[in-house]
């Protein structure tokens, strides 16, 4: 593959659809190769116009009518040739058809990087031995009560990472805890009733070693006092509370329940309403989001070296060892690239030259 083939191509779709809508445009523009690495090893290499003191903003170089959307139909609809990002509303005012409940797919694709990345951090400061995978249990409720904990949930997570955060700071620790939200499914199996819990991971133990930063007695009072409030009466038993060392993969481990939690949603709908759906099903502590954002690699001169390595991988000179996959769209019956996405090892990102999560 050429380099730049698909910056080049991308431009004359964009051309022609700037020149409809009436925009201002130069063919002298070009789509540069940017890169976003994670920590854990995923990364996508796009292309975008590049915005900097010699260049125009991609929003400005447009100049969008509408919205970039092409006018005529009985209904706006967007142009097939459009290959900037650009959002349409599924709620206007105008017979849009209404968007659907946000949190019905499960865990967005950034929820799924940012939990899946923390964990990798997580694992490569404290490692395995070192963190402490902590799981919430809601007790058998009525139908109504259930509705009660699924509405409030958002406000449940809020209040349990502000809870964890402050044992973390107790124990010495930096408040670095990260906590996904599913669906029982085989409680659902059984009882045919929906019922929420909590899967965290953070670090285990008081700095000095010598206390477990989350007691389980004291905890699951804590948790059943919380769960009280939102229902509106005294529970008869303690709700489960439980904790344990991650034997394998930290990563790994809560990958699995974000998998099992994307499927089994419907099972809110079903017994509770989609309402009661939580549109939030991962969180974070706020030094969590932080540390994974500053170990996230977004730059043009590593999309400009990634750019060069994938070169090099599709003209069969250097492969590179890790999963790798391109993007295509079908505009005009050409087949283009648009971006590559894949996951590297912390040992082929070294070899390839990009720089190692911090």
């Amino acid at each position: 593959m050429a380099r730049g083939f698909g910056s080049r191509i991308l431009d004359s779709g964009s051309y022609q659809l700037r020149r409809k809508l009436g925009g201002e445009s130069s063919r002298q523009r070009k789509r540069n190769p940017f890169l976003t690495l994670w920590p854990n090893g995923q990364f996508s290499l796009s292309y975008k116009f590049r915005t900097d003191a010699e260049a125009t903003s991609e929003v400005d170089e447009w100049k969008y009518v509408h919205g970039g959307v092409i006018r005529g139909a009985k209904r706006s609809v967007p142009d097939p040739n459009l290959v900037s990002t650009v959002k349409f509303s599924q709620t206007g005012s105008r017979g849009g058809r209404k968007s659907a409940k946000y949190g019905l797919k499960g865990i967005s694709r950034l929820g799924v990087k940012m939990v899946r990345s923390s964990a990798y951090l997580l694992q490569r400061k404290y490692g395995r031995k070192g963190l402490t995978f902590l799981t919430l249990t809601v007790p058998s409720l009525s139908a109504h009560e259930r509705r009660a904990v699924a509405l409030a949930w958002g406000d449940i997570m809020r209040q349990t990472m502000q809870r964890l955060s402050r044992l973390l700071v107790r124990s010495q620790q930096p408040p670095l805890a990260i906590a996904v939200t599913e669906l029982q499914s085989s409680r659902l199996k059984r009882t045919g009733k929906a019922y929420l819990h909590v899967h965290a991971v953070l670090p285990s133990r008081h700095r000095c070693g010598r206390h477990w930063v989350v007691e389980v007695s004291s905890f699951r009072l804590w948790w059943k006092r919380l769960l009280e409030s939102k229902i509106g009466r005294e529970l008869e038993r303690l709700p489960r509370v439980e904790t344990k060392v991650v034997r394998k993969s930290v990563e790994g481990y809560l990958g699995k329940y974000m998998t099992k939690g994307n499927e089994s949603m419907q099972g809110i709908v079903e017994d509770l309403g989609e309402d009661c759906v939580p549109g939030q099903q991962w969180h974070t502590t706020k030094p969590m989001r932080d540390w994974v954002r500053a170990a996230t690699v977004a730059s043009w001169n590593y999309g400009d070296l990634m750019q060069y390595k994938v070169d090099l991988h599709v003209a069969g000179v250097d492969e590179i060892k890790a999963y790798l996959s391109r993007i295509e769209i079908n505009i005009g019956g050409r087949i283009l690239t648009t971006a590559w996405v894949g996951n590297l090892s912390e040992s082929e990102r070294f070899r390839l030259g990009l720089p190692p999560p911090e």
